[in-house]
């Protein structure tokens, strides 16, 4: 039997909150987006946008959410995919505003719960970079700069900044997932650099050059492990770590895993993400950041 709007906008704020339902809808209003459908009744934006949430929770197509709901107006799946393009786009703005790098004495509040000693007694920022899958095309290659190695298809990667508390600081991307996360971050300096300033971030070891021209930033990632022997049979990059090395890398791996992963943050939000996206890349970008914005209104 088909859902109600009503129950599957009441599912939507159960999800991701009444408060970033509100404040999403009230922006859209003050839009005045052009919507398509030949009757719209005076809540017409509300019931797009519940329906635009709830296919990104599902991860239903447009046509299966239509065929779920029971809609008193005719209405068919291309005008709900048409506003939905048009929502997820206008929305980007209000979901930049939410998602702000903050202050450095914020970041330092954030952490005061987390234990760190020693070399990580200052890390106030956490970062890490995730790839989004894609639909593979016809013809896909894994030469194609959009294939991704940690999902073996097309994807999309994306940097996050996060506090100890996993409210999101900052959302890079989306770009190639070929591109190495130090040379993406050196790569936005122009425009991350002044924010950024007395920022301590931990890391994973992609990150080992990140930060190269940065004034007052750290990155703090593990000493280099030993390498495999299957990756390197001559024994070039043969090394021994010391004890307090290893000590380190134990300290520092704990310290990362206290921050949920970006990947998992985001899935939460819009469980859809976890499957191949089929729409363009500009609309993955649009919803990554409405996700993360509704994240940091529920925490």
């Amino acid at each position: 039997m088909p859902l109600t709007v009503r129950e599957v906008k009441e599912e939507v704020v159960h999800h991701i909150g009444q408060e970033g339902f509100d404040s999403l809808l009230e922006y859209l209003r003050e839009e005045e987006l052009t919507l398509w459908g030949g009757h719209q009744p005076d809540n017409f934006l509300e019931i797009n946008l519940t329906l635009m949430l709830w296919k990104l929770i599902t991860g239903f197509g447009y046509q299966k959410v239509l065929q779920k709901v029971k809609i008193r107006f005719p209405f068919n799946h291309k005008s709900l995919q048409y506003n939905c393009r048009v929502m997820r786009q206008k929305a980007e703005a209000w979901a930049e505003s939410k998602v702000e790098w903050g202050t450095v004495e914020e970041w330092v509040e954030a952490a005061e719960d987390v234990p760190r000693k020693g070399k990580l007694a200052h890390v106030n920022l956490w970062t890490d970079s995730f790839d989004l899958p894609k639909e593979n095309p016809t013809g896909y290659s894994r030469k194609s700069p959009d294939w991704s190695y940690k999902l073996n298809r097309y994807g999309r990667r994306y940097m996050v900044f996060l506090d100890a508390r996993t409210r999101i600081r900052w959302v890079g991307g989306g770009y190639s997932p070929k591109v190495y996360d130090s040379h993406y971050i050196n790569m936005m300096r122009r425009w991350i650099q002044a924010p950024l300033k007395g920022a301590v971030v931990v890391a994973d070891h992609a990150f080992a050059t990140a930060g190269e021209g940065f004034e007052d930033v750290e990155f703090v990632v593990k000493f280099l492990e030993p390498a495999d022997e299957a990756d390197d049979p001559r024994g070039r990059n043969v090394i021994k770590l010391t004890a307090e090395q290893k000590r380190f890398n134990k300290a520092q791996k704990a310290l990362r895993s206290r921050v949920e992963s970006p990947f998992g943050i985001f899935k939460t939000i819009f469980p859809s993400l976890a499957a191949p996206w089929r729409e363009s890349d500009s609309q993955l970008d649009h919803v990554v950041l409405i996700a993360a914005a509704l994240h940091n209104m529920k925490i």
